[in-house]
C-alpha cells in the first residue's frame, strides 16, 4: 500500500507502507497530509509577506506601482489588497482521495478601492487566473514564481516537517495507538519512537547452521550442545569377547 501526497498535478510524494496497515496508522498518515497542506499555506503567506523570492522576481511596472500608491495598496509583489493571499485554502477530495492547496476555481477578484476592495463589486478576473499570470507570466509580464519554489523548499524540508508533526501529536491517544507499520521514504523516526524494545533475554534464537559438506560436523556439534543436559544417559553395550579357535578332534583318514 502507498500513500501519495499530491501538491501539484505533476508532483507526488509517495509513502510506502506494509500490507494491511492498522486503521490507527492510516489516520496518523492522513493527519500528516493535512498537516502538510496547512503548513504549505503558511509557507506561501510567509514567502509573500517577507518577499522571500524577490531577488528572482522582476520589479513591478511603474504604472502598477503608481496605481498601488494612489489606492493606498500594499507595494509588495504578489500582494495588493491581500484578497488573493487570503483566498488560498486547502481541501480534501474523496473522489481521488487527495489533499489540495489552492483557490476556488470560480472565485472572482473584487474591484479595488482606496485601502482595499469593494466586497460588493466583483471584477472581471478570476483569482485562479491572477495566480496563473503571476506564477507563469503572460505575453506582457514576466513570471514571478511563488508556488514552485515553495514546493521545492518544502520537499527538501520534508523530514523536518515530519518530525514537527510527530512532536505536535505526541502524547495524544491516536499517537499512542500507532504501530509503526511503515515510514515515509527518506524520513527517519525520532529517538523517542513508540516502538517497543524487546530485550535479548526474551528472544530465543534457534541455531542457524547451513548443512553443507564442510559444515556437517558443526551441525552435529550444535545439535549435541542443544540437547546437552536434556538427553538421558545411554548404557553402552558390552564389548564382544573374542573366542579362541577350537582344535578339531576328528580322526585322520588312512
Amino acid at each position: 500500500m502507498r500513500v501519495a501526497l499530491q501538491v501539484d498535478p505533476s508532483k507526488f510524494y509517495y509513502f510506502r507502507l506494509r500490507k494491511n496497515p492498522p486503521p490507527d496508522f492510516i489516520n496518523f498518515m492522513e493527519g500528516f497530509m493535512e498537516f502538510l497542506a496547512v503548513k504549505m499555506i503558511k509557507e506561501l503567506k510567509s514567502a509573500i509577506n517577507k518577499q522571500k523570492y524577490k531577488k528572482d522576481w522582476e520589479s513591478l511596472s511603474a504604472t502598477w506601482v503608481k496605481r498601488k500608491k494612489s489606492l493606498k495598496l500594499d507595494p509588495r509583489i504578489w500582494k495588493a489588497s491581500g484578497e488573493t493571499m487570503e483566498s488560498i485554502r486547502w481541501w480534501y477530495s474523496r473522489v481521488d482521495d487527495c489533499y489540495y492547496v489552492g483557490v476556488h476555481p470560480r472565485k472572482m477578484h473584487h474591484v479595488y478601492k482606496s485601502g482595499g476592495i469593494y466586497k460588493s463589486k466583483k471584477g472581471k478576473a478570476l483569482i485562479i487566473d491572477i495566480i496563473r499570470w503571476l506564477e507563469f507570466g503572460t505575453r506582457y509580464m514576466k513570471p514571478r514564481p511563488l508556488f514552485t519554489p515553495v514546493l521545492i523548499d518544502m520537499r527538501k524540508r520534508l523530514p523536518e516537517f515530519y518530525q514537527e508533526y510527530i512532536t505536535s501529536v505526541k502524547g495524544k491517544r491516536a499517537f499512542k495507538k500507532v504501530v509503526t507499520a511503515g515510514k515515509p521514504i527518506g524520513v527517519t523516526f525520532p529517538k523517542s519512537s513508540t516502538k517497543k524494545k524487546v530485550s535479548a533475554k526474551t528472544v530465543k534464537k534457534a541455531p542457524s547452521v547451513a548443512v553443507t559438506k564442510t559444515s556437517k560436523k558443526k551441525a552435529v556439534k550444535t545439535v549435541a550442545k542443544k540437547n546437552k543436559g536434556n538427553a538421558k544417559p545411554v548404557k553402552s553395550a558390552p564389548a564382544p569377547v573374542a573366542k579362541k579357535p577350537q582344535k578339531k578332534t576328528g580322526k585322520k583318514g588312512k
